[in-house]
């Protein structure tokens, strides 16, 4: 009985310290966007998808950013184009980054010919 009790404790001490892996202490390595760049109309919309890696994260929080809002904002990954211009778009998450370049152009003041 000694014997097994021992044995049990050794696994239990085992798969406590190798065993399980715990993903909250895990750093991402990487994001990736589904587009580097993006070429819109005024007034549309466009859904840009971060991939995480690793894939088993468990904090797959992304902050969204655009570095200038009067050309186009972003919310949850949804693109809105404001105005012509152009502006980058980052997604930050644990302190790794990726860019999405927005070219936006006012169709409305195109010369027809």
């Amino acid at each position: 009985m000694r014997k097994i009790v021992g044995v049990l404790l050794a696994l239990i001490a085992m798969f406590t310290l190798f065993g399980c892996s715990n993903n909250a202490n895990e750093q991402i390595v990487k994001l990736e966007a589904s587009e580097s760049a993006v070429e819109m109309s005024v007034d549309e919309y466009k859904k840009i998808n971060i991939s995480i890696q690793p894939y088993d994260i468990d904090d797959k929080t992304i902050v969204w950013k655009s570095s200038n809002e009067s050309v186009a904002t972003v919310e949850n990954g949804i693109i809105h184009a404001e105005s012509q211009g152009m502006t980058t778009i980052t997604a930050t998450s644990n302190n790794v980054s990726t860019n999405v370049e927005v070219y936006v152009k006012d169709i409305s003041n195109a010369k027809s010919e």
